[in-house]
């Protein structure tokens, strides 16, 4: 015993000697609180038999953990106290008070640095435990779950990623839903561990978990890896402490005046050209050491595996760059919004948060066709009108028209099958041939690749009519001047064709022979007319009616007939025989 106690003391004086200057330690480090004495000791993670005492903070503490800039934050097992530790002295100081369940006690904090958000658990001890975040002002707790799956948890930790893990007293390793509390099991640790004393952590500089735990049957102490895939464990050595607390720091802090690095990244932000689902856009993220001292990356990712980086980790001496791909590969049609976080030695900015954004969108045609209707010219039975329909790809990937018709026979296209690629165009022959004089409405269909619009259905609308003359006259009848019989008088009948084929006037006659006409067959176009001379020339002073036959091709009306009437006299003659006096006697009118 008396040579223990002369190692101890020698133990002490050169440990004192390395408190003085703790930013000499090399290697990965964290801190353990010992639950029975309270002593605070910082440990090399793969030797943790080498440590350092820092100073006396609490006893029976469940858990410590450091949060945003390496503050060590930590609770009692039992009681509500919240506090926060000082990893230079030891001091303890309460910031506020965190009550869990009713029923509950503390066991265990975790800090996810991809939300900067603080967590606590609680457990019953052999029946339920809870998942809650602390609010680091105040302690205040906000219940976010509760399970019954992981019946003893021990303590809590997140990984790189924000996934949260937890250390059951069964000896194993939980998967724990951050969102609600539920728990999924990992796998056995590999290690008989009961009671209290366990911890549970994980080092951003070589993105490894440890627990530091006992052993329950041997008591032996050690500080273990966990293999985050199978949930066994590896011992890296033996500890000296029952663990009340145990945080593996983010960054080492330098020493009062020594050089320290200085992270600076340009851009500030990502956001990525919109990309196709399946595909990948690639921006580039610069990293400076702006600091006097060499920067380590320890770890560069985010918790959403949309964004990668080609490097995760890597050393920047002052004044030195690194140009970092960050890749976007959207798995489905969405705008996403994360964050890329860089864990580094920059005593300052442990952990920067750098926004990425980007929206994915599925690759795939889209029809337009322009009208939207057709509506044909009046068209002729026999004859044809043809419109012209334009269809273009407005969407990403090739627009496939496997057909394109009209169930009417009436309307017809040129083609009925195409390809286009995004933003080609292809102009369409449409067009309408009425079988009889109606009037058709009816669709065009296009059956596309248009994962939207797979069958396009455009309204088409023409009429059809029959070729046909249509005469008509002016005046209506005829009605002539009192004729002397034997002398004629004219009249002027128009005859006009208000139909759309040719008008053919194959005779135009009378019944009186008294009424007759210059022209007696002709043809007149659509929309022409022919003036006709009629004449009336009576025979004998009666007065004279009858009919004019306009005979023609219109086949409403092949026989028109037109009123005329007139009357005819008889002139008188007048003879006159002049009888003179033999004797004229004129008198002078003058006196």
């Amino acid at each position: 015993m008396k040579e223990n106690r002369n190692f101890m003391k020698l133990k002490v004086i050169v440990l004192t000697v390395i408190i003085m200057f703790p930013y000499l330690i090399l290697g990965q480090y964290g801190f353990v609180v010992d639950y029975t004495d309270g002593e605070l000791v910082k440990i090399e993670l793969d030797n943790p038999e080498n440590e350092i005492a820092i100073g006396t903070s609490m006893n029976h503490l469940t858990d410590a953990e450091f949060g945003s800039n390496n503050v060590l934050y930590a609770l009692p097992r039992v009681g509500t106290q919240f506090y926060q530790i000082d990893t230079t002295t030891a001091a303890i100081n309460q910031i506020g008070t965190s009550t869990p369940l009713t029923g509950h006690m503390w066991s265990g904090l975790a800090y996810d640095v991809t939300t900067s958000t603080l967590y606590a658990s609680s457990t019953t001890g052999n029946s339920a435990s809870a998942i809650y975040t602390i609010d680091v002002s105040t302690g205040t707790a906000s219940h976010i779950g509760t399970t019954t799956t992981a019946q003893s948890v021990a303590d809590i930790a997140f990984d790189n990623s924000g996934q949260m893990y937890a250390h059951n007293l069964s000896n194993t390793i939980y998967l724990i839903d951050k969102t609600n509390g539920s728990a999924t099991l990992l796998g056995n640790t590999g290690f008989n561990a009961a009671g209290p004393w366990h911890g549970l952590d994980y080092s951003f500089h070589n993105n490894t978990m440890y627990m530091a735990t006992y052993n329950s049957i041997t008591w032996e102490k050690t500080v273990r890896s966990v293999n985050l895939t199978t949930g066994n464990t590896t011992s890296e050595g033996t500890i000296n402490h029952f663990v009340g607390g145990f945080a593996i720091i983010h960054t080492e802090s330098p020493g009062p005046g020594s050089p320290e690095p200085n992270i600076t990244v340009e851009p500030e932000s990502l956001i990525f050209d919109t990309t196709a689902v399946g595909s990948s856009s690639v921006d580039m993220l610069s990293i400076t050491n702006t600091g006097s001292d060499t920067l380590l990356i320890y770890n560069l990712f985010s918790p959403d595996s949309i964004f990668s980086v080609n490097l995760s980790s890597f050393d920047l001496l002052p004044s030195e760059s690194q140009d970092v791909q960050v890749t976007f590969t959207p798995l489905q049609q969405n705008a996403y919004d994360g964050d890329l976080f860089i864990i580094s030695n920059d005593p300052d900015t442990d952990t920067l948060g750098l926004p990425v954004a980007g929206v994915g969108f599925i690759l795939a045609p889209e029809i337009f066709v322009d009208p939207m209707s057709l509506t044909f010219d009046t068209t002729a039975v026999g004859s044809s009108t043809v419109k012209l329909l334009s269809i273009t790809n407005t969407g990403s990937d090739t627009l496939l028209i496997y057909n394109l018709f009209s169930p009417d026979s009436i309307f017809s296209v040129n083609l009925s099958s195409f390809d286009l690629l995004p933003s080609e165009s292809q102009d369409v022959q449409v067009t309408f041939t009425p079988l009889q004089q109606n009037a058709y409405d009816g669709d065009l269909f296009i059956i596309s690749n248009d994962p939207d619009t797979d069958t396009l259905g455009l309204p088409v609308a023409g009429v059809g009519f029959i070729l046909a003359p249509e005469i008509f006259v002016d005046p209506m009848s005829l009605t002539f001047d009192t004729t002397a019989a034997g002398s004629s008088n004219l009249k002027l009948l128009t005859i006009y064709n208000i139909g759309n084929a040719t008008l053919t006037i194959s005779n135009i006659s009378s019944t009186e022979s008294v009424f007759s006409t210059n022209l007696t067959s002709y043809d007149i176009q659509p929309g022409d007319s022919q003036m006709v001379q009629v004449a009336f020339t009576p025979t004998e002073p009666i007065i004279y009616t009858s009919n004019l036959f306009v005979i023609s091709n219109d086949s409403e009306m092949d026989t028109l007939i037109v009123p005329v009437s007139g009357v005819g006299i008889m002139l008188a003659r007048i003879e006159l025989d002049a009888q003179l006096p033999h004797i004229l006697v004129l008198y002078p009118n003058y006196p």
